[in-house]
């Protein structure tokens, strides 16, 4: 049994030797070239760039660019302003100390309405402050030198307007609407016949005679008070025995309160 078996497989093998094909019969067996694997392809090596340092070198003498434009910028330029009846000199803007100055600052030299009133000296004041002035004077002062004085006024010798300080001088204490231009202290007033008023003298004096001169100067405070939101007189107290102060200062939330003394 075991024999056969041997038998038939031998037979086999032999069978299958005869069908594989010769090579000298024109078949050619291809050959089999393993494909070797592909290598990675080498990256160009990563050179870093060098970052140039900046100069730490400094020269006392040259100067940085923003403080050589500082150095060529002009000086501030005057704010125009234009009001009715003033004749005014735009000035630079006013920078003091402590919370003093103002823009739109001029020198307000005279009225130059039908009045044609000058201030000795020209005071320096904000533009705004210089029309409700310069109105008061033409609409309200120019009819009352006349109707109280019988002739027409042709100077108002006031303060320098512009002073940095508070209030009445002191030490401590509000902001004086003066130290941004907003007031006046008016000293006197003169008539083109030479003739002044003053207010030191005149405005208590009971001399008869002197009547038309004490007439004005009430007549004078009265029109303020109607124009202005502060005036204070000589019944106001001892500072103001010897002026008549106006100003166009804020008083309550919707600055429409007047002192009027």
């Amino acid at each position: 049994m075991c024999r056969g078996r041997r038998r038939i497989a031998a037979a086999f093998l032999a069978a299958a030797t005869v069908c594989l094909p010769s090579a000298g019969f024109g078949f050619v067996v291809p050959s089999v070239t393993p494909v070797p694997h592909k290598r990675p392809e080498a990256k160009s090596p990563v050179v870093p760039v060098p970052v140039p340092k900046p100069d730490l070198s400094f020269s006392e003498s040259a100067a940085p660019p923003e403080a050589e434009a500082a150095d060529e910028m002009p000086e501030a330029v005057p704010v125009p302003c234009t009001v009715q009846f003033a004749d005014v000199v735009d000035l630079p803007a006013i920078v003091g100390e402590k919370g003093c100055g103002f823009s739109s600052a001029v020198r307000l030299s005279g009225v130059n309405g039908t009045a044609k009133v000058g201030f000795v000296p020209e005071p320096t004041v904000n533009c705004r402050f210089a029309g409700a002035l310069s109105n008061w004077i033409e609409e309200d002062l120019a009819q009352i030198a006349v109707e109280t004085k019988g002739e027409r006024l042709k100077a108002v010798h006031a303060g320098p307007g512009y002073q940095c300080r508070r209030r009445n001088n002191l030490e401590d204490g509000k902001l004086s609407e003066h130290a941004v231009g907003n007031a006046i202290d008016i000293l006197s007033f003169e008539f083109v016949s030479g003739d002044i008023v003053t207010v030191a003298d005149d405005w208590s004096d009971e001399d008869p005679d002197k009547e038309p001169r004490r007439q004005f100067l009430r007549a004078v405070h009265d029109a303020a008070c109607k124009r202005f939101t502060t005036v204070l007189g000589p019944g106001a107290d001892g500072y103001h025995q010897s002026h008549i102060h106006v100003d166009i200062g804020c008083h309550g939330k919707t600055c429409t309160y007047r002192i009027c003394q």
